[in-house]
């Protein structure tokens, strides 16, 4: 688990928004740093391996690792320990969790994995594809979330 620092405030004068990126794949984890910074998005980015080291980090558990408010959650569904649904189960059961801006990235198109995200409260479901060529518009897209939306 790596986390990015960035200055406190986005180009829009906004405060930036952190990404929890709760992905297992390394490789997908180097596609995300490099895909915010190729598009020079100074966002602060934290990693977590599972569902269950991100309920730690979200809830102050892990000293080790800073994140702050706000933040969207960037979930993989598919990884050991906890996978996204189970976590997804596990916010949306905790008063302090419920609320957090949560996206799915998983390379499952399986329609009951849309509606099942969906039915948990997700915001977004992208699928990664190939994460490596289209990640960049999706990048861009949660970027762009951050300064648009009001958080809870």
């Amino acid at each position: 688990m790596t986390a990015i620092n960035a200055d406190d405030r986005s180009p829009s004068g906004k405060e930036t928004v952190t990404l929890l990126v709760v992905e297992d794949d390394v490789v997908d984890q180097e596609i995300v740093k490099r895909s915010f910074k190729r598009a020079d998005l100074a966002h602060p980015l934290v990693f977590a391996n599972n569902g269950l080291e991100a309920l730690k980090i979200m809830r102050g558990e892990k000293p080790d690792v800073s994140l702050q408010e706000p933040y969207i959650v960037l979930l993989d569904l598919n990884m050991p320990v906890m996978d996204g649904f189970e976590m997804l189960d596990e916010m949306r059961k905790d008063e302090k969790l419920q609320d957090k801006v949560v996206f799915v990235l998983s390379t499952s198109d399986d329609d009951r994995d849309v509606k099942r995200a969906y039915a948990s409260g997700i915001s977004g479901y992208i699928q990664k594809g190939n994460i490596a060529e289209g990640f960049s518009a999706a990048t861009k897209m949660l970027s762009s979330y951050g300064d648009v939306v009001i958080f809870p």
